[in-house]
């Protein structure tokens, strides 16, 4: 009887201990159990069938849309970046920015420029912009996630993760680049 109680205990702790072993896994690969590829500034990244080289980032009280002033209440953060497909043509809806408070933010739909059309291996180099509140601006994380973050939620992929630092606003008002395509071998 003795043997059956210490086995039936020796399971239960057991089971508690694989419990554990899997959630703490799964608190190291969020989200939604995803694998985060981690990139410098300047580095290339492959994100899914994207290709990512993240330039850097600045702040702007207001964005200039062909003259026209757009402001928000917070700042714009603009980053670089470059990109290009590695299969099909196709665009990347999924970029965000997180600060150190843990908030995420993508790119603003008010944003005088949107993301862009790329193709394989033919790399296209802009900006776009991000509304964040001031207290927002310092250390940042950029995620690239290669589907609609919707998407992303429900099912495991590998996103792209790398750090900028914006911790002032360097310029009153701010254009855009425009998406450019890039000569072979540029970024």
């Amino acid at each position: 009887m003795r043997r059956s109680r210490f086995s039936l205990v020796a399971g239960v702790v057991l089971v508690l201990a694989v419990g554990l072993a899997v959630n703490t896994i799964t608190e190291h690969t969020r989200p939604s159990g995803s694998l985060a590829t981690t990139f410098a500034l300047g580095e290339d990244a492959r994100v899914g069938d994207f290709q990512v080289h993240v330039h850097g980032a600045q702040a702007a009280a207001v964005l200039d849309d062909d003259g026209a002033a757009v402001e928000t209440n917070g700042v714009w953060v603009i980053l670089d970046l470059s990109m290009a497909s590695t299969k099909l043509p196709n665009r990347l809806y999924g970029l965000g920015l997180r600060d150190s408070a843990g908030r995420t933010f993508t790119v603003s739909s008010r944003s005088p420029a949107s993301l862009w059309q790329v193709a394989p291996d033919t790399w296209i180099r802009g900006e776009v912009a991000f509304e964040v509140p001031a207290d927002a601006l310092g250390d940042l994380t950029v995620f690239v996630w290669p589907y609609l973050r919707s998407n992303i939620e429900s099912d495991p992929v590998g996103y792209g993760v790398t750090q900028v630092t914006v911790t002032e606003v360097e310029n009153q008002r701010v254009s855009l680049a425009e998406p450019t395509l890039l000569p072979a071998g540029e970024r």
